[in-house]
């Protein structure tokens, strides 16, 4: 798997605060914190995936500064799901809830 991390800075240290990876047919994807982003996060979501563009280019359309930095593309081999739920930790992304439907009951 390939991705990019997108950090911040706060009082001179840098932290996660998202990341873009290549899914499985090649599209780039935004994941992001609702809580942080928001809105902004779901439309920058949906500029990437409108734009097709490349993982190495995702700063062209979500644009960082002094405050924003892209990393470099990182290749990740190794278990991927580990890895990517350690990241959705340090940058705040929630985990899926899962939901329970209560069973119709017949009258």
């Amino acid at each position: 798997m390939r991705l990019r991390r997108l950090q911040f800075i706060e009082d001179g240290q840098w932290y996660e605060d998202a990341y873009a990876y290549e899914d499985e047919a090649g599209n780039t994807v935004f994941r992001y914190s609702t809580l942080t982003w928001g809105r902004v996060g779901a439309r920058y979501n949906k500029k990437v995936k409108e734009a097709g563009v490349s993982l190495e280019n995702v700063h062209t359309v979500i644009p960082c500064g002094d405050k924003m930095r892209w990393l470099d593309v990182e290749i990740i081999e190794e278990d991927v799901e580990a890895y990517l739920e350690a990241l959705d930790e340090a940058c705040y992304i929630p985990k899926p809830r899962k939901v329970s439907l209560a069973k119709a009951v017949a009258a």
